[in-house]
């Protein structure tokens, strides 16, 4: 639920905007090699195709998914939309702007000899104002890979600051990092690199830093910038009433949850996060209603079915909770602890 993050695909609903795709976004002319690297193995379409391919690695890093909604503690975005197949003459690329629209950009670059035994790998990006933006990185031929996994990243930062702060944010989690010193430089460059207009996404990233970190009271007020800066946005609304969720205020949660419900009214996690709610309030019958409207608008979600099942068994609902229980297990059929509770919501009719 990173800036809880959403895709491109979903942006026409979410944020009222139109969406942008198409083949002519980003095109990526092939990267010049010199013959010894080609000898290689390394050919002008194999360089350009590694480096798509590294790109790739950055977005999927970054937990981005392609055509979904997620609204859960995830983090998924979806700037660099779709990285296209290698055509004969060059890679296209869909990259469709959050909030801007469309951006074109030519990507391109040459592989050449430093000396005999070092390379140097130089990118550029030229923006359809024509202006030119290079990285350049520089090691031994044997190094070839890392050059390139260096460049992908390095492009994604220029083509896309966000992406790039979420793809930092998930390798710092999963290093256990306490700090996230390297996200907070992202932050930073991204309120430089990115337009005014797009600062509502920054601050939504901050704060769902801070909800990682378990700094919930500071989360709530960098969240509350970002619904000061764009008050029709429901993400920054939803992490607020996340964040008192776990600050165990589930009154003020559900205030924020219904503003954003009213924004974004098919959003599976709100249902979630207001069940929650709900819960701590001791009224299961008001969370049950939650979970059963969440299972309509995602029913191939098993954890959702799960948790219905779960919360119907303890409301004594033994025969719905059962029903619930076997439609998460069919979605997830390895999941022992599923059908381990379907076993005991199946016990009293066993007896």
């Amino acid at each position: 639920m990173d800036f809880i993050t959403f895709p491109l695909i979903a942006i026409l609903s979410i944020f009222g905007l139109g969406l942008y795709t198409g083949y002519d976004s980003i095109v990526f002319d092939p990267i010049s090699s010199p013959k010894w690297a080609q000898e290689q193995g390394y050919s002008p379409r194999v360089l350009t195709r590694q480096l798509t391919d590294e790109i790739r690695a950055v977005r999927v890093g970054a937990g981005s998914r392609l055509r979904s909604i997620d609204l859960g503690n995830e983090d998924k975005d979806e700037s660099l939309a779709e990285i296209g197949e290698y055509f004969e003459i060059q890679v296209l690329v869909n990259a469709a702007r959050k909030y801007v629209g469309v951006v074109k950009m030519t990507i391109s670059g040459e592989l050449f000899d430093v000396d005999d035994e070092h390379v140097m790998l130089r990118i550029r990006i030229t923006d359809r104002a024509g202006k030119v933006r290079s990285n350049q990185f520089t090691g031994a031929r044997t190094d070839l890979p890392l050059l390139l996994k260096q460049a992908g990243f390095e492009t994604v930062k220029t083509v896309d600051p966000y992406i790039a702060a979420l793809y930092v944010r998930a390798t710092e989690q999963k290093s256990a990092s306490a700090d996230f010193a390297k996200t907070y430089e992202m932050i930073e460059h991204c309120f430089s690199a990115m337009p005014e207009s797009e600062q509502p996404l920054i601050f939504n990233l901050w704060g769902r830093t801070l909800f990682l970190q378990k700094k919930y009271e500071e989360a709530i007020a960098i969240f509350g910038r970002a619904t000061e800066l764009d008050p029709t946005l429901s993400l920054p609304y939803l992490n607020i009433g996340q964040s008192l969720n776990r600050l165990n205020r589930p009154l003020e949660a559900l205030d924020m949850l219904e503003i954003a419900g009213r924004l974004e009214p098919n959003a599976v996690m709100i249902r979630e996060e207001r069940a929650t709610a709900y819960e701590a309030m001791g009224r299961p019958e008001d969370a049950i209603a939650e979970l059963s409207l969440g299972t309509e608008l995602a029913p191939d979600n098993p954890t959702l079915h799960a948790r219905l099942g779960r919360l119907l068994m303890a409301s004594g609902r033994t025969d719905e909770a059962s029903a619930a229980l076997r439609k998460a297990l069919r979605l997830a059929p390895t999941d022992r602890s599923i059908s381990g509770d379907l076993e005991k919501a199946m016990k009293p009719r066993q007896t």
